[in-house]
């Protein structure tokens, strides 16, 4: 049974007005880089990775995902898709401790070895208090690149997202080499890098061939067309998304057209999801129309998790176009009055388990930082700003704690051995 995780909200309330990109904007109040700033790595230990360039955005307590986006050939792929998250712990120089160990392999087939060509990055996952994407407005992200890997909407929201808007990976998954000459692009997926060849990638239809024969569709959660003379792709991953995998890539058609680039990931988890407007994780057309032109893309990975669902007029979609398969969704919630649908059909989890919260209250005569230690250890596990006046802090757990309230004058005021109540 899945367990809500929907934050700490430490990166306050956001509205999103206009069109943002999570990997690119300061969204959040106080930031100087980007919410969601994402780095490859190119080495990896059982609590540490360490990045190519300069983990710039990043800091201690920050959360991140860990992810295999591709794979290095068509044989040495069994680690894509893998993910985790993790708290950070420490940052020397590039290299990033966690606070917890991993769990999963990111490397060559049954290791971590040769994570950089691999496509494993690391990006920070905000968690929000609140998100409001207002009419008209859209949030997504950068889209997928051979040297720059990204693709991915990942947050957390401790409140409500209230979505009247779009949130959209729209063709920011994997994307195929452009094609001039007779022959065409495999689409590109996970596995090797896509080659000029009738043969199929992984999820990647094979190349079409000018005045000969068509290029094929591409796969993911389902099936791409089989077209005379090349070869769709397989369907592959798992429908309640254990598993993250950016959709395939459609296949080109030499100088008949170019493969369109796919759906990518999103991953939402909040305490309630009111969504009036769009989720969009669909592929692209491909272009041409000579003997068909290229094919389109696969749709992405769509995982959310929420206390609350509500979804309203909303929509949720990760549909393959243009001759190739569907991407998928997978719903995991813990109640809601309405029925849950999306396009393709979802794998729907209804017993997604909502962790009970805790709290140390108060009154204080004056403001003052309050600081929350745990009793046996000494170790902060919070520190909040809190104005004069009833004070609460929430906690994840009724272990007994320590607190400290320090003043503005200095002054402090230390109650020992307190244990939080159930909210």
């Amino acid at each position: 049974m899945a367990t809500l995780n929907a934050g700490t909200g430490n990166d306050g309330s956001i509205t999103i007005s206009g069109s943002k990109n999570l990997n690119t904007d300061i969204l959040a109040d106080g930031r100087s880089y980007a919410d969601g700033v994402v780095y490859r790595i190119n080495a990896i230990s059982s609590d540490t990775v360490t990045t190519v360039a300069t983990p710039l955005g990043l800091v201690q307590n920050d959360e991140v995902l860990l992810i295999n986006l591709k794979g290095t050939s068509d044989s040495n792929y069994d680690n894509a898709g893998n993910y985790e998250f993790f708290i950070i712990d420490d940052i020397v120089g590039n290299t990033i401790t966690f606070k917890t160990s991993k769990t999963k392999l990111y490397g060559d087939n049954g290791g971590d070895s040769n994570v950089d060509n691999h496509h494993v990055v690391i990006q920070r996952v905000p968690n929000y208090q609140e998100v409001t994407i207002q009419n008209s407005s859209e949030l997504s992200c950068s889209a997928w690149t051979l040297s720059n890997p990204a693709g991915i909407l990942a947050l957390r929201v401790k409140g409500t997202l209230l979505n009247d808007g779009i949130i959209s990976v729209l063709g920011k998954g994997f994307a195929t080499p452009t094609d001039g000459g007779d022959y065409g692009h495999q689409g590109q997926s996970i596995g090797q890098n896509s080659a000029v060849t009738n043969s199929r990638s992984v999820g990647g239809g094979g190349g079409g061939r000018v005045a000969y024969y068509s290029c094929s569709g591409s796969s993911y959660a389902t099936l791409g067309v089989n077209n005379a003379g090349s070869t769709p792709g397989i369907v592959y991953g798992d429908e309640a998304l254990v598993k993250l995998f950016l959709g395939s890539a459609g296949a080109g058609a030499g100088s008949w057209g170019n493969g369109g680039a796919a759906g990518g990931i999103i991953f939402i988890a909040a305490r309630t999801l009111n969504n009036d407007g769009s989720i969009i994780n669909d592929g692209v057309n491909g272009t041409g129309s000579i003997g068909g032109g290229g094919t389109g893309g696969t749709g992405g990975s769509t995982r959310i998790e929420a206390g609350t669902l509500l979804l309203g007029d909303g929509t949720i979609s990760a549909i393959g176009v243009d001759q190739s398969g569907h991407g998928r969704n997978a719903i995991y919630y813990n109640n809601t009055t309405e029925a849950v649908s999306g396009s393709p059909t979802p794998y729907i989890d209804s017993t997604l388990e909502i962790p009970p919260s805790y709290e140390i209250s108060g009154i204080l005569s004056e403001a003052a930082t309050i600081r929350v230690y745990n009793y046996s250890t000494g170790q902060l596990i919070k520190a909040e700003a809190k104005e004069a006046g009833a004070y609460s802090v929430e906690l994840t757990s009724d272990d007994k704690v320590d607190l400290l309230a320090k003043k503005s004058n200095d002054e402090t005021l230390s109650f020992g051995g307190v244990t939080p109540s159930t909210i």
